[in-house]
């Protein structure tokens, strides 16, 4: 894995979707790279954030026309 590559996994690491060859590779590059724990760190935090959100339906006027459409 190029040093290149190894930083587009960041959205993976803080989502825990690595492997574990992966994870050990990433953590090893953390230890070293200001940019990727900063970024892992706003990651997690929105990943949390959105953790937290409750989805709520579209009122009935939003949707209502999009199923009368048929083509």
């Amino acid at each position: 894995m190029s040093e290149m590559d190894v930083h587009k996994l960041t959205g993976a690491y803080a989502l825990d979707a690595l492997d574990e060859l992966e994870r050990a590779r990433f953590e090893q590059h953390l230890a070293q790279c200001d940019d990727c724990r900063a970024e892992v760190a706003e990651l997690r935090e929105t990943a949390a954030l959105l953790a937290d959100t409750v989805a709520v339906p579209p009122p009935e006027r939003a949707v209502g026309p999009a199923r009368c459409r048929r083509g």
